[in-house]
């Protein structure tokens, strides 16, 4: 047998094979096969029957439908997972800055955006809910970048191999992960380097291989080439390898892990393996750390074609690149939601098929016949055209006409059967019309939307799980961005809240003046918190519905809030219009020039009626001196003169306090049209005019206008 004798393979590779056949026999294989079932039932179009079934149901004569609702079930749900965005935060915990903390934020936004990572989580979703598994496959990528990047793609289910021993969510609790796929040299070549592919190449000639699994070949026959599985003599030239099977596995082994121990907390950090121990030392010595080593369970990786090992060393990072989404997930047995469709989907399958070939049946159920009695046909004529719609029969005079036969009764219930096979697949995905979209007119919206809400409760486990995988995926990225972004590193990040505030700049690494970094990644701890909103468009759909309720029940929302969530094209732009308009905008210098050239005007003219009161009063107050001094001079008191002349006194006074009081009003509400700087001077230049002469309500009211002056902040003007 292929495989019993191993020739001179290398004994990683060895290893890496007799691992990859465990993970087969554990039950991969099976699962290959279930997976691709489930796919096969997902895209429907005739592949739902197996070709037996089907072709002894057609050389009988039998329907073969296919009614495929499983694609209507399983789209609600990758719809729904669509409709969201997930927002990554990373917040500080241990030693750890904020604003470092909000760099690491923005930059997940921008390793998201790069990796188009919406679409990457779209397609990892879809496999688990189909095929019971999804990977992502989080590493750096040094092709576009030499000093890496995160890459975040998405890998076929059935290339990744689980622990056989996992019984963990987490893969950190896993003892390894296979990754193997199908190469040909060419791509080896350009992957592994030429002296790799030569080596490959010298094996299969020179020695017996795994077989079949692992090696496939092209034998030439005349001259055409047709794909070869057996196996073959040493020293064969005539067959060239068409593909061989590249093994990639990710484990834990034993080893020396170096790291970095904190001077004052005692916290130990690992040193990542690219780091050489020049660098490790000045790092330490900055941060005031130690450098250590001890022993522990470390990621190794190795890459063998058959017998020949490609790469055999310790892994760059500190975990697993592979990063799984399960919808279920039952003590390392993971599955999806079609799995537990397939049955009631192949009965309503075979019930459908069967109504109608009933139906069919009934319709044309033949014809009994006195022999020799027809006229315009024959026997055999009226057994091809029997079922013809208009059909007319002529007999023989005197002879019994032809008579239908009765067909059987339709079974009772076979139509109930097949609506119940639908029921059930609605009843265990949880996916129900409401769900679908496909309601009853006379339902109300607020059932709709009760009966929506119940169906998203029933799914809330894969949901949850997708929840759990983003964590995951949170710190893979954190762990690679700590480990490989150590150089001084910009990004460019618009926020797609707030996409009116347009690209702004975040960097890592920064230079400082004292000679320290800002926005060093590599120091602290961080906490991780996953939120997910609706998509832009969907989101400002549900503000703007919102915004326009409100209005309707009383709540002033302004104009250029119901613009921006609107899908009005240019809406930023009206938007602004609308708030300049409205006298909300920011005021161009120009328009400030004007605006405290018209409130200079006011306030003069206020001064001028001021000054006429004051006038007014000095002039009552001679008056009333020179009245006394004439009515002491004749005798006479003169405290009639008195109070005739303080009453009116008081009554200017009066009036020049509800003077001041108006224009302290008509000063707030032109506020809303000026800057704050422009008021302080009004309120100023009123106070210092009216408090020398006015009484203690004029003085007690400009002291609030004073008070309100040095409470404004400085004015903003736009070139």
């Amino acid at each position: 047998m292929p495989g019993q004798e191993m020739g001179m393979a290398d004994k990683a590779a060895k290893d890496n094979w007799n691992s990859y056949q465990r993970s087969k026999d554990a039950g991969h294989d099976v699962y290959v096969a279930q997976a691709k079932k489930c796919d096969r039932f997902y895209q429907g179009g005739g592949q739902q029957w197996t070709g037996p079934d089907r072709a002894y149901l057609e050389s009988v004569g039998k329907p073969v439908l296919e009614i495929n609702l499983i694609l209507s079930t399983v789209n609600s749900l990758l719809g729904e997972q669509s409709s969201q965005r997930v927002d990554i935060v990373y917040k500080p915990k241990k030693k750890a800055a904020t604003e470092t903390a909000e760099a690491l934020t923005a930059v997940a936004m921008a390793i998201q955006d790069d990796n188009r990572f919406d679409w990457v989580e779209s397609q990892i979703f879809a496999d688990g809910v189909i095929q019971d598994r999804g990977f992502y496959d989080v590493r750096i990528d040094f092709e576009k970048d030499i000093t890496g990047e995160v890459r975040i793609t998405s890998e076929d289910p059935i290339n990744i191999m689980l622990d056989p021993d996992a019984k963990e969510y987490d893969p950190s609790t896993w003892n390894e992960v296979i990754k193997t796929r199908w190469m040909t040299l060419d791509e080896v070549e350009e992957q592994y380097g030429k002296k790799k592919r030569k080596a490959v190449e010298a094996y299969v000639n020179t020695s017996n291989t795994f077989g079949s699994d692992s090696i496939t070949l092209e034998e030439e026959t005349f001259g055409e080439s047709e794909q070869w599985f057996g196996e073959w003599q040493q020293n064969d030239d005539s067959r060239d390898i068409r593909r061989v099977r590249i093994i990639e596995r990710q484990y834990k082994r034993l080893g020396t892990q170096r790291i970095w121990i904190d001077n004052e907390t005692g916290d130990i950090s690992e040193i990542p393996e690219m780091t050489n121990d020049v660098r490790a030392d000045e790092i330490a010595e900055e941060h005031n750390l130690s450098v250590s080593s001890k022993r522990k369970r470390r990621i190794r990786w190795t890459i063998s074609c058959d017998g020949v090992t490609l790469l055999d060393e310790w892994s760059i990072y500190r975990s697993f690149t592979i990063v799984p989404y399960f919808p279920y997930w039952r003590r390392g047995r993971p599955f999806g939601v079609v799995r537990n469709l397939l049955s009631p989907q192949e009965q309503l399958n075979k019930l459908e098929s069967q109504e109608l070939h009933i139906v069919n049946t009934t319709s044309n159920s033949g014809y009994t016949v006195e022999a020799g009695t027809l006229v315009n046909m024959t026997e055999e004529d009226l057994e091809a055209r029997g079922a013809e719609t208009g059909l007319v029969l002529v007999h023989q005079k005197g002879s019994n006409p032809p008579q239908k036969i009765k067909p059987n009764p339709v079974p009772t219930g076979i139509d109930r059967m097949s609506g119940k096979s639908a029921q059930h697949i609605r009843t265990i995905s949880g996916i129900d019309e409401s769900m679908l979209g496909a309601v009853n007119p006379e339902i109300s919206g607020v059932a709709m939307k009760e009966g929506r809400k119940g169906g998203l409760v029933q799914m809330q486990v894969p949901f949850d799980n997708l929840a759990r995988t983003r964590h995951l995926v949170a710190e893979k990225m954190l762990e690679l961005i700590q480990d490989f972004y150590t150089e001084t590193r910009v990004f460019k990040v618009v926020d797609y809240h707030d996409p009116e505030q347009g690209e702004k700049e975040v960097g890592l690494n920064i230079p400082a003046e004292d000679g320290s970094f800002l926005n060093d990644p590599s120091l602290g701890e961080y906490s991780i918190t996953i939120s997910t909103a609706p998509a832009r468009d969907s989101m400002e759909e549900t503000q703007f519905a919102e915004a326009i309720s409100l209005r309707e029940a009383g709540v002033q929302i302004p104009d250029d809030v119901v613009i921006e969530n609107s899908s009005l094209q240019r809406k930023h732009e009206i938007a602004k219009r609308v708030r300049d308009m409205q006298g909300m905008g920011e005021m161009t210098e120009e328009q400030l020039a004007l605006q405290q050239m018209k409130i200079e005007m006011e306030i003069k003219n206020a001064q001028l009626q001021l000054q006429e009161m004051e006038a007014k009063i000095g002039k009552l107050q001679a008056e009333a001196a020179l009245a006394m001094q004439k009515a002491q001079s004749e005798g006479r008191s003169g405290e009639e003169f008195q109070m005739e002349y303080q009453l009116q006194i008081a009554q200017l006074k009066g009036r020049m306090a509800e003077k001041a009081a108006d224009l302290q009003t008509s000063l707030e509400l032109a506020g809303i049209h000026t800057s704050a700087d422009m008021q302080k001077t009004m309120f100023q230049s009123l106070s210092q005019r009216t408090t020398a002469e006015l009484g203690n309500r004029t003085t007690l009211q400009v002291a609030g206008l004073n008070a309100q002056a040095k409470s404004l902040p400085a004015p903003k003007a736009k070139k």
